[in-house]
C-alpha cells in the first residue's frame, strides 16, 4: 500500500514539476521572436483492478506540445514578405520622386532658367551678357542632367549591392534550415517533437520571407521543404542549394539572381518577375516600374532637348556672321549622364537668322522684278513654309507654299504690296512688263542681316512650347515624368501603411494564441506550486503511513 500511495504523489510531483518546468520555459522567452507558446498533455495511469474495483496509479506527463495554429502563422508570414517588399519599394521610390521632382534637385526650374536666358538673347541679341548667361544657364542645365543620371545611377548599383548581400542572406537561412531539419528528422524519428526546435526553424522561414517570396511543404519525416520565387527549391529534406547574384543578360548593368545546379559548376537563372514579394520582390518592382522607365525617360528628354536645339542653332548666324555650330553634346550610350555645352564663348550663339531672299525666275519671259521682303512681327526666321512661288497668269498672281497650298490670290498691279503669311512683296513692271507664265521664288537664301538680327533666337525660345517628344513639349514630358513618379511613391507608401495594419492585426491574433501571456502563466505557476506542494505532502504521508505499518510489524 505504502509504495503504490508514494508512486501516486510521486507522478503528481513530477507532473507538476515538468509543468512549472513549462511554464518557466514560457515565461523565459517571451520576448523570444518566433517562440511558440508551450503547455504540459498530461492523462491519469492505467489504473489496477483490486477487490473492490480499479483504483488509479496516478498520473502521466503525454508530451509537451506547441500551442500552433497554422492558419495564423501562414497569413502573418504572407503579410509579412509583403510588407518587407512594399517597404523596400517605398523607400527608393521616394527618393526618386525625391530627386526628379525637387524645386532644387529637378529639372524644371534650371529648364526654364535657361529658355527665360534665350529669351533674353531674343530681345537683346548684340548683348554678350545676355549671350553668356545662356551658355551659364545652359551649363547648369546640363549639369543638372548630368548629377541626375548620376544619382539614378548610383541608386541601381546599391541595389545591385542589396541583390547579393540577400543572396548571401538567402543561402545562411537556407543552411540553418537544413541542419534543423536533420536535427528534427532525427528527434521525430525517435519519438518525440522537438517543439524548439520547429519554432526556430518557423522563424527562419519567417526571416527568409522577409527577403523573397516563400512557400513551403511539411514532410512526412518533421523536415519542411522550402521553395522561392516560381517554386525552385532551396531546401528540400537535407538537401540545400544556394543562390547567387547575377548579371541580366538583357541588361548587364543589373544583378538578379541565379541557383546553382547540383553538381555542376553552372547556374539556373531564376525569372526576376517570379519574385514578387520580400524585400528582393520590392527591389525588382522598383528597379523595373520605376528606375528604368524614369532612366530611359531622362535619357529621352536629354536627347530631344540637345537633337531640337542643335538643329535650330545650326540654321543660325553668330555675332561673327558665321554659320552656327551644335550647341549640345552627349554620348548616345547616355545622354542625360553626358550632355555638355559645346560652345564657350558669348559671340558663338547663333541668335540671328538667315535671311530671306526674293528673286525673279531666270526663265520669265518678262521683265518685271520682285522687291525686298517685309515681315511681320509674328513670322520668324528661316520661314518654315518657304520656298514660296509667285505665279502671273491673267492678271492675276497666285502664291503657293512648299507643299503647293495656294496661300494667296492677288489682281495684279505692278508695286502694289501682296500679303499672305506675314509676308509682304511688291512686284514692279520693267520696260517689258509682265508675262503670262512669269514665276518669282522667295526662300529663305538671303545674306547673312546681321548681329542686330534675332531671328533665330526667337525660334531657339520657340522650342520650349514646342512638341519635341512626340506631342510632348520638353516642359510637359519632365511633368509627365515627374508626375508618374510622385504617383508610383505615393501609392508605395500607401501600401506600406496598409500592409503594415493588415500585419499587425494578424500577428495581434497570432499572439492571443501562441504567444505568451506572462499574467496566464503567472496563474499557471500559482496553480502548478499548489499541485506541486499538494503532491509533495501526499508524499509525506505515505511515508507516514509506510512508517506506521513497518512499525507495527516490528
Amino acid at each position: 500500500m505504502g509504495t503504490g500511495l508514494l508512486n501516486i504523489s510521486l507522478s503528481g510531483l513530477n507532473a507538476a514539476m515538468a509543468g512549472i518546468r513549462t511554464v518557466q520555459q514560457n515565461i523565459a522567452n517571451a520576448n523570444t521572436a518566433g517562440y511558440t507558446r508551450q503547455e504540459v498533455v498530461q492523462s491519469a495511469s492505467t489504473p489496477q483492478y483490486s477487490g473492490g474495483g480499479y483504483l488509479g496509479t496516478g498520473v502521466q506527463v503525454d508530451t509537451v506540445r506547441r500551442i500552433y495554429d497554422q492558419f495564423l502563422t501562414s497569413q502573418t508570414q504572407n503579410y509579412q514578405t509583403q510588407l518587407s517588399a512594399a517597404e523596400a519599394y517605398s523607400s527608393y521610390a521616394s527618393e526618386v520622386d525625391a530627386l526628379l521632382g525637387g524645386s532644387s534637385t529637378g529639372l524644371s526650374t534650371p529648364l526654364q532658367t535657361f529658355f527665360s536666358a534665350v529669351s533674353e538673347v531674343a530681345n537683346d541679341p548684340t548683348s554678350l551678357t545676355a549671350r553668356q548667361q545662356m551658355i551659364s544657364t545652359a551649363n547648369s542645365l546640363a549639369s543638372r542632367f548630368n548629377l541626375l543620371a548620376d544619382n539614378l545611377q548610383s541608386i541601381k548599383t546599391e541595389i545591385n549591392s542589396e541583390v547579393s548581400t540577400i543572396a548571401t542572406q538567402i543561402n545562411s537561412y537556407a543552411d540553418q534550415i537544413q541542419s534543423l531539419n536533420a536535427e528534427i528528422a532525427r528527434a521525430q524519428g525517435s519519438g518525440q517533437t522537438p517543439n524548439d526546435l520547429l519554432d526556430q526553424r518557423d522563424q527562419l522561414v519567417n526571416e527568409l520571407g522577409k527577403l523573397v517570396n516563400v512557400s513551403s511543404i511539411q514532410q512526412s519525416d518533421g523536415t519542411v521543404a522550402v521553395m522561392i520565387g516560381n517554386g525552385q527549391p532551396l531546401v528540400v529534406g537535407t538537401a540545400v542549394r544556394h543562390v547567387v547574384a547575377v548579371s541580366d543578360s538583357a541588361d548587364p548593368t543589373q544583378t538578379i539572381l541565379a541557383m546553382e545546379i547540383p553538381n555542376s559548376t553552372a547556374t539556373e537563372v531564376i525569372d526576376p518577375s517570379s519574385i514578387t514579394s520580400g524585400s528582393l520582390g520590392g527591389l525588382f518592382a522598383f528597379r523595373d516600374e520605376v528606375l528604368n522607365p524614369s532612366i530611359a525617360d531622362l535619357d529621352q528628354l536629354a536627347q530631344s532637348l540637345a537633337d531640337a536645339f542643335n538643329s535650330q542653332h545650326e540654321a543660325g548666324y553668330d555675332l561673327n556672321g558665321a554659320a552656327g555650330t551644335a550647341f549640345f553634346s552627349y554620348s548616345a550610350t547616355s545622354p542625360a549622364g553626358t550632355l555638355a555645352v559645346v560652345i564657350s564663348q558669348a559671340s558663338q550663339v547663333a541668335a540671328a537668322s538667315q535671311g530671306v531672299s526674293a528673286a525673279a525666275d531666270a526663265g520669265n519671259s518678262g521683265d518685271a522684278s520682285i522687291g525686298a521682303v517685309t515681315l511681320s512681327e509674328t513670322v520668324t526666321r528661316p520661314l518654315a513654309d518657304a520656298p514660296y512661288t509667285l505665279s502671273y497668269n491673267a492678271g492675276t498672281v497666285t502664291v503657293t507654299d512648299a507643299s503647293a497650298n495656294v496661300v494667296g490670290s492677288f489682281t495684279y498691279t505692278s508695286g502694289a504690296t501682296m500679303t499672305f503669311d506675314g509676308i509682304s512683296v511688291a512686284i514692279t513692271d520693267g520696260s517689258g512688263g509682265i508675262a503670262d507664265g512669269d514665276t518669282f521664288t522667295i526662300d529663305n537664301s538671303g545674306a547673312y542681316s546681321g548681329p542686330g538680327d534675332n531671328g533665330n533666337a526667337l525660334l531657339l525660345a520657340g522650342l520650349q512650347n514646342e512638341a519635341v517628344i512626340g506631342s510632348s513639349t520638353l516642359s510637359e514630358y519632365n511633368t509627365a515624368l515627374v508626375g508618374r513618379n510622385a504617383t508610383y511613391a505615393n501609392s508605395a507608401d500607401t501600401n506600406v501603411s496598409n500592409f503594415t495594419s493588415l500585419y499587425q492585426q494578424s500577428y495581434d491574433s497570432l499572439q492571443s494564441v501562441s504567444g505568451v501571456n506572462l499574467d496566464e502563466e503567472a496563474v499557471k505557476l500559482i496553480q502548478l506550486q499548489q499541485a506541486y506542494q499538494a503532491a509533495a505532502k501526499a508524499i509525506q504521508v505515505s511515508s507516514t503511513l509506510f512508517d506506521a505499518v513497518l512499525g507495527a510489524m516490528q
